[in-house]
């Protein structure tokens, strides 16, 4: 795992437990001010599948917060940012509910995951709008990384993602 400028984990800003269950913040402006959020997504992934290597690009380009809020993912980050001194650098953390925990994602930084749990469910946090026009990224198979168990498949989109190589190739 190596580090990326950028990218930020940090705790969620507050969570409280008593007998009725718990109740969390999963986002306070006083701890991530450099998101000021336009759109909110939320996925639901099955065990074993993949979800990525995506990023936005021109205009669209965002940094997002990205948390797992049921379950548990592997998930990835690659640094596809020419100028950056951690460019092509890969970091993977393991996301869970009981962590706490979200990432901070900036522009230029594909982003995917991998299910470790039935039905896991991410939330995304974006500074800009979505636009499918504008919408890239890499095949997650072509990364030479271990997925920390079989891979039972990808979307035809993401399949159809160049590789990494053919993607720096027309950088």
């Amino acid at each position: 795992m190596h580090e990326i400028e950028g990218v930020k984990i940090f705790k969620f800003p507050h969570t409280k437990n008593d007998k009725r269950g718990e109740f969390t913040k999963i986002f306070s402006e006083s701890v991530t001010p450099y998101l000021a959020i336009q759109e909110i997504f939320l996925s639901s992934t099955k065990k074993g599948m993949i979800r990525g290597m995506h990023f936005q690009t021109g205009l669209y380009e965002n940094n997002r917060i990205i948390a797992c809020l049921d379950g548990k993912v592997f998930d990835v980050l690659l640094d596809l940012r020419p100028k950056s001194r951690t460019f092509l650098n890969i970091y993977t953390i393991e996301l869970t509910n009981k962590l706490f925990q979200a990432v901070f994602v900036p522009i230029g930084v594909a982003h995917g995951f991998q299910s470790l749990k039935k039905n896991s469910k991410m939330i995304y946090l974006s500074d800009k709008t979505y636009n499918a026009a504008f919408d890239t990224g890499v095949n997650p198979l072509s990364l030479e990384l271990k997925w920390p168990m079989r891979v039972r498949g990808i979307s035809k989109r993401d399949s159809c993602l160049p590789t990494l190589n053919t993607f720096i190739s027309k950088l």
